[in-house]
Formats: structure tokens, C-alpha cells, sequence
């Protein structure tokens, strides 16, 4: 079992930044940003889901998703986004560049019951006519725009995130730490 854990912390980073908060983050991609260095594990098309129970509070931000190898900043699949203020609500996305070059960004959500209080699994298949969104094996979405449709190697992010412009700073009641639960990640291909 993987736990990622945000917590109320000062840390001064290399460059020297500060920041109030840590967090964690577990990735597949490659562990340097010389993309000749092959990622840990990548692949194209396939179903990949996770098993984990998420965190409840202002500013957590919980995401499972996927980049390309070329550590480009689309495609983008958002597998799920959980913001901690609103743990009944799974987002999902898909970014991707026109033929024109323009950036593209479909979404959508699914509402639940608090998600927070158990175990969950998210998945996505992205095949190369369409991508569909599972959340514990209910379909939520789906994309069958073949322009949207990433048909590249991608490789697998997992993360708890704390403030932003999306999620917003914690307040008073966030409690620190907080924890991401992961028991597992699983990929099929066919």
C-alpha cells in the first residue's frame, strides 16, 4: 500500500522557494527530465485503474493521470481529480492540441456519495477510437473524438496536492496531515 501524505511544513526548495506544505506524488514517468532516459513504465492504450480512498479538505487536491513520454504538457488524461472540498464529485479530463495546434480541454463529472469515508476504484480504457471513465466499474464518460484521442506512449501519475488556483489554500479546519491511500495501480493491455 502507497500513502501520500500532505502535511503543514515548511520547506525551502533548491532554488529557494518556500513553500508551507508538502506533499506526494508517485510516478511511472522518468525519474530525470532528459527524455533519451526512458521512463519507467509507459504504454499506449489499455485499461489502467486504481483502488484508493481519497482525503476530505479545503485545498487537498487528489489526481490519477497520465502525460506523454516526451514530457510535453499534452495529451493530458485526467483519470480522476478529487478536490477535498468536494469529495462527491470525480472530474475527469482530457486535454489535447487541435490539428491546428490550439489547446483542447473536454471534461465532465460524475456525483457520488462522499468518496472519502471508503475505498474506490478509478479507471479509464483509452483505446484508439475512445477513452471511458470507471469510477468503482460505473461507466462515467465518455470520448470518441478521434482528434482528441491521445495515440502516443503515456505513462501513470498519482498525486495529493495541497493549495493552487484550482482547490484553493486550506483553512482552519484542512487537517494536516492528510492522506491518499493507494492500494494499488493496475494496467491491462490487450
Amino acid at each position: 500500500m502507497a500513502r501520500l501524505q500532505a502535511r503543514r511544513e515548511e520547506i525551502e526548495t533548491a532554488d529557494g522557494q518556500t513553500f508551507a506544505y508538502t506533499s506526494g506524488m508517485i510516478s511511472s514517468g522518468r525519474r530525470v527530465d532528459d527524455v533519451t532516459v526512458s521512463p519507467k513504465f509507459a504504454f499506449q492504450y489499455g485499461y489502467a485503474e486504481m483502488r484508493a480512498k481519497v482525503p476530505q479538505g479545503q485545498g487537498l487536491w487528489s489526481a490519477f493521470w497520465r502525460l506523454p513520454v516526451d514530457h510535453q504538457s499534452r495529451p493530458e488524461i485526467d483519470i480522476m481529480e478529487i478536490l477535498g472540498h468536494a469529495p462527491d464529485t470525480v472530474e475527469m479530463h482530457l486535454h489535447y492540441n487541435d490539428a491546428a495546434g490550439k489547446k483542447q480541454r473536454q471534461g465532465a463529472e460524475w456525483t457520488s456519495a462522499d468518496l472519502s469515508t471508503d475505498w474506490h476504484v478509478f479507471a479509464v480504457d483509452w483505446q484508439p477510437d475512445q477513452v471511458i471513465w470507471y469510477v468503482d466499474v460505473i461507466e462515467c464518460w465518455r470520448v470518441t473524438e478521434s482528434a482528441a484521442i491521445p495515440a502516443e506512449p503515456m505513462y501513470l501519475i498519482d498525486n495529493l496536492a495541497v493549495g493552487g488556483d484550482w482547490p484553493g489554500a486550506p483553512d482552519a479546519q484542512t487537517p494536516f496531515p492528510s492522506t491518499l491511500l493507494i492500494d494499488y495501480i493496475r494496467v491491462w493491455q490487450r
